[in-house]
């Protein structure tokens, strides 16, 4: 019974590798990193993995990346096709391979089809964060679970000729109040604007002394967001500031 179930992931590692292999060639498969804006201090930044010219699904796929020491080894975000797989080897140096295959339908398509997300130090310098393709797979053999995926998927690396992405670390900008509207049935609507992917709490005083904190709000992809007070029917003096945790 062992032999037989070991026999079958095998056989299904290297099925995903042939069919994979032939997508490659048939379709001039085109990747590219994309790029991306994190304000100083924010806690992650993800840059997407974007394909095009896919003719068919793929069931996998398999690259290799380099990027600054300082933002460590990336995270797989977003993978979300049906029975999706992903894990990072590390080389050393900012090299790793990415490999993620989806045992189900649809496979990997046209468009973005996950991202890399990496966790930013505290106090992260202002300035431009390069996520390549490395050229050459690297001499050192990958360490880590599911060795038979990682050696039949070996023969599916996408080649370097893909468009490299980066991180760019911006300053920060202060959190602003768009806008504050009485809706007809009685609540403020608050709008604001801030750093994207930031974390606020908006607090609320009746004398500019005393803070309580209402809720914890999050800036959106645009740095846009908003709350509804619906407590403000009978208290003619409300207060209204953002603190980022």
């Amino acid at each position: 019974m062992k032999n037989s179930i070991n026999f079958f992931r095998a056989a299904r590692a290297i099925l995903i590798a042939s069919l994979v292999w032939c997508a490659f060639a048939a379709s001039a498969l085109d990747i590219q990193i994309g790029a991306t804006d994190a304000a100083q201090g924010i806690a992650t930044a993800a840059v997407p993995i974007q394909l095009a010219n896919v003719t068919t699904n793929l069931s996998a796929i398999a690259f290799y990346v380099v990027n600054d020491a300082t933002l460590g080894r990336p995270n797989i975000t977003g993978l979300g096709q049906n029975n999706g797989v992903a894990f990072v080897d590390d080389f050393g140096g900012g090299v790793y391979r990415v490999t993620a295959f989806v045992l189900g339908n649809p496979g990997f398509a046209n468009g973005t089809i996950f991202s890399l997300t990496y966790s930013l130090p505290s106090g992260m310098a202002i300035g431009s964060y390069p996520v390549s393709f490395l050229g050459a797979p690297p001499l050192n053999a990958p360490s880590g679970g599911n060795p038979e995926a990682r050696a039949n998927i070996s023969s599916a690396l996408i080649p370097s000729a893909g468009t490299g992405g980066l991180i760019r670390v911006i300053p920060p900008v202060a959190s602003v109040v768009n806008g504050i509207t009485l809706q007809t049935n009685g609540p403020f609507r608050l709008q604001f604007s801030g750093n994207p992917g930031w974390n606020y709490s908006l607090q609320i005083s009746t004398n500019l002394i005393d803070w309580v904190t209402q809720t914890n709000l999050a800036a959106g992809t645009n740095g846009l967001f908003e709350f509804i007070d619906s407590n403000v029917i009978n208290r003619p003096v409300r207060f209204y500031r953002l603190k980022n945790p």
